[in-house]
This record gives structure tokens, sequence and C-alpha cells, in this order.
């Protein structure tokens, strides 16, 4: 079966860690505006609404939460998990599941063919870990990156990658950013 330029472009690009790219999109967040307590027409209930709603928030902002989002396209299934705190993304690992024949691939060695030259350009990224796994029907791609160590400037250089705002040293990965991102891109939040 002969691959076509799509799929192999799809492949290659999941293959390479669109995994990690597909959810490094966003810069780190602004922080959200204060609730604005002149406003005469706020009732006491509201206020106290509010406050509660700001409490949870805050409690939330401080605990690492964590997303799951997924999507199946050409023989490929791709689950990324977003481990955060606030807005900002901590680490986020991503897998994917390679049907060969449903993505148009012959056997484990056109998919080692094609894979393998874009895997190299993962190894040695400081704050990632990939690792590529080859059966005889199927392949797997795990991918984590641990943004604490990461710098985003050297990863958003990676192929596939996508980002969106500041990737200079310092900046932060943004969970809203990336999460309507995914959301857009026809991914499913789990």
């Amino acid at each position: 079966m002969n691959i076509t330029r799509s799929t192999r472009s799809l492949l290659a690009t999941l293959a390479a860690g669109a995994l990690v790219t597909v959810g490094m999109v966003g810069c780190a967040s602004e922080e959200a505006p204060k609730n604005d307590s002149s406003n005469s027409s706020s009732s006491n209930s509201s206020t106290e609404n509010t406050k509660k709603t700001e409490e949870n928030k805050s409690s939330n902002d401080s605990k690492e939460q964590k997303a799951v989002f997924s999507q199946e396209q050409n023989g490929v299934k791709v689950t990324l998990t977003y481990y955060y705190v606030g807005d900002d993304v901590v680490r986020q690992s991503t897998e994917n599941f390679i049907d060969y024949a449903a993505a148009g691939l012959a056997d484990e060695q056109a998919a080692r063919d094609l894979f393998e030259p874009l895997v190299k350009d993962f190894q040695g990224v400081k704050g990632l870990e990939h690792k590529m796994t080859y059966g005889p029907t199927s392949a797997t791609e795990n991918l984590t990156v641990d943004y604490s160590e990461a710098d985003l400037a050297e990863i958003s250089k990676l192929t596939g990658s996508t980002f969106s705002g500041d990737t200079s040293k310092g900046a932060k990965l943004s969970f809203k950013a990336s999460r309507d991102m995914l959301l857009k891109g026809g991914f499913t939040e789990e």
C-alpha cells in the first residue's frame, strides 16, 4: 500500500514529536482581572459567591492539576496529558499509538525508515524524554516534557513544534492557550 504525502507528513510530524508540539502552544498567562468591589449594583450574595470562587480558584491555582486530550486520525491515536498549576503547564506527556496498516505503512521496517531520522532530533534535549517502541503491527511513541527543566526556545525549534507568544528563556507554557488550541484542532478533553 502506498502512503500518501499528507499521511506521510502527519506521521512524520507525529513521530517527530507533534505530541510535544501539539501541546506546546501559548506563553505565560496574564493574571486574571480582579473582582471590582466598587460596583454598587452587586449584591452581598453575589459578592460572597465571587469570594468563594476566588478562594477555590486560589486553592486550585496552587495545586497540580491534570487534563487529558485525545484524537485519532489516519491510524494514529494521540493522547496528551497536561499537568499544570494555575495556568502554567509544568509537565506534559504524550502517547502516540500508530497502527501501521491504518496509517498506510507496510510493516515495522517501513515505520522505522520513516520515523528514525526524525526521532534522533529528540535525543539529548534537556527536560525531554522520548521513546519509540516498534512492534510487528504498530508503534508507540512516548514523550514527556518537564517544563521546569526544558528550554521552550530549544523545544520550539523541534520538528512540528507550534508556539504562539514568547518562547524566550524563562517563558511559561499556558494551559488555557494550549487547551483552546487543542479543542479547536479537534481534540477531545477526557
